[in-house]
């Protein structure tokens, strides 16, 4: 399980970060480091991470997870109340800002699809806030954070995305 604010591999910022982390807890063991990063979480997000132990099994593993038989599912907690339903956009990766951009399908762009239920939407100081059971049928580049974020629906704690509520450790 990684926590939300820890990267899921090493960054600029130089944060501990999950893989190494986890190298760490192994070689405390007594444990080979070999360890490759099978999934990765945005830094804001906790959530399970899956790790092989050899370059085989890495493939295996990346293979199952890129199949359709296998579901990602993410809790989400958001600003504002969207019906539950199916959200499908063109991505485009903004390597300066390191966000990611809704568009029209232009060059570079990617079909971003994931289906969301809402669970409950609560009051809190006058503003609502929903949680979200999300569905995700492709893995873009912060693609939950900017399909909720373009419909006006920020997660909380996300100031890449707009967010102004922090109900997290920022």
């Amino acid at each position: 399980y990684k926590p939300p604010v820890i990267p899921s591999q090493s960054d600029s910022t130089g944060s501990a970060d999950a893989l190494s982390l986890t190298k760490d807890i192994l070689r405390s063991h007594g444990e080979r480091e070999d360890l490759y990063l099978i999934n990765r979480l945005d830094r804001v997000v906790g959530g399970l991470m899956v790790f092989a132990r050899n370059k085989e099994y890495a493939k295996k593993m990346s293979d199952v997870l890129s199949k359709d038989s296998f579901t990602k599912k993410y809790f989400a907690i958001a600003d504002g109340s969207l019906d539950s339903g199916e959200m499908i956009d063109w991505i485009a990766k903004d390597g300066v800002t390191n966000k990611a951009i809704i568009n029209d399908n232009s060059e570079g762009s990617k079909l971003a699809v994931l289906s969301y239920e809402c669970i409950d939407t609560v009051v809190i100081k006058g503003k609502e806030k929903s949680l979200y059971n999300v569905n995700l049928k492709t893995g873009r580049f912060h693609q939950i954070r900017a399909q909720f974020a373009h419909r006006g629906s920020p997660l909380i704690g996300d100031k890449k995305y707009g967010s102004r509520d922090f109900l997290t450790r920022q």
